[in-house]
């Protein structure tokens, strides 16, 4: 049994208890108490900008996979039933029209691209292509555009890799580039790498008839400009870079890859990384490993 001072002590101890402020944690809290039927709260917890670049990146993959698994979905029920449009409960789906290049012009050889551009950039391209044969090359590396002659680095004794990127890139860019290729186990007459610009006149037809022309097994498009204009897209590079796309350019379907310019992967070295994933993923698709 527990004495009269001992009780008015417990009494004081639980009065104390009662008056001290609790942590007031939500609006909830503070207006109804700690009731059961109270919502619990939650202490806010700010997301960095990486956390929330990797948020939304899984976001926009996760909805990538889903859109791509509906998409063979219709594809199949499509072919089976004839019918470009299927039923399902609450409407219909259909497959979308794929963006597509027209092509003004079909190459039958190289020399046709002399009717199309002019002199300067037919010479370019005659040196880059020169007796390219057509199912030999592995990846069209297309970037935005090429560099102005009076801006090219003057090297004596270049590589065979670094010959055919600078004209598009600085010398110690396009050794880190050649180290990227090399790493994927490519030769130099299995790649090729063209520009949708040169001198101010555009190039994108011509890239687009050689790639149709060559066939290339993958097309990989460096940085975000030349991504957007050949996948005809808005989308920014750090939500669709290492993913494949399908496109069609004349009369053939391309699979192309954003990758991150190697400019970018060598001023930040966190880039390196994410690069090499996706350098992984092409090499797989190319059966380089």
């Amino acid at each position: 049994m527990v004495e009269k001072s001992g009780m008015q002590e417990i009494f004081k101890t639980k009065l104390l208890e009662l008056r001290r402020p609790g942590k007031v944690l939500s609006f909830a809290d503070a207006l109804l108490g700690p009731v059961l039927w109270a919502p619990k709260s939650k202490t806010l917890k700010l997301m960095t900008a990486k956390e929330e670049s990797a948020k939304l990146k899984e976001a926009y993959t996760e909805k990538h996979q889903v859109i791509e698994s509906l998409e063979r979905y219709v594809e199949e029920k499509t072919q089976i039933t004839r019918i470009p449009i299927i039923p399902v409960a609450g409407g219909e789906v259909g497959l979308k029209k794929a963006e597509e290049h027209e092509l003004s012009y079909r190459l039958e050889s190289l020399e046709m691209l002399s009717k199309h551009i002019s002199k300067n950039a037919y010479d370019e391209f005659q040196i880059l292509i020169d007796k390219r044969k057509i199912g030999q090359l592995k990846i069209l590396f297309i970037t935005e555009a090429f560099t102005p002659f009076s801006e090219r680095e003057k090297i004596e004794t270049p590589s065979a890799f670094a010959k055919a990127f600078l004209p598009f890139l600085p010398h110690k860019t396009s050794e880190l580039f050649e180290r990227m290729v090399m790493a994927m186990k490519l030769l130099p007459e299995e790649t090729l790498l063209l520009g949708l610009e040169s001198e101010g006149e555009d190039l994108m037809k011509a890239v687009m008839s050689v790639a149709e022309h060559l066939r290339p097994e993958v097309i990989v498009t460096l940085g975000a400009k030349s991504t957007q204009k050949v996948l005809k897209s808005n989308d920014r590079l750090t939500m669709v870079h290492g993913q494949f796309f399908s496109r069609k350019i004349g009369e053939w379907t391309a699979q192309i890859t954003p990758l991150f310019h190697p400019s970018i992967i060598e001023t930040n070295q966190n880039m390196k990384k994410t690069a090499w994933i996706d350098m992984q993923k092409i090499m797989k698709v190319l059966k380089k490993v």
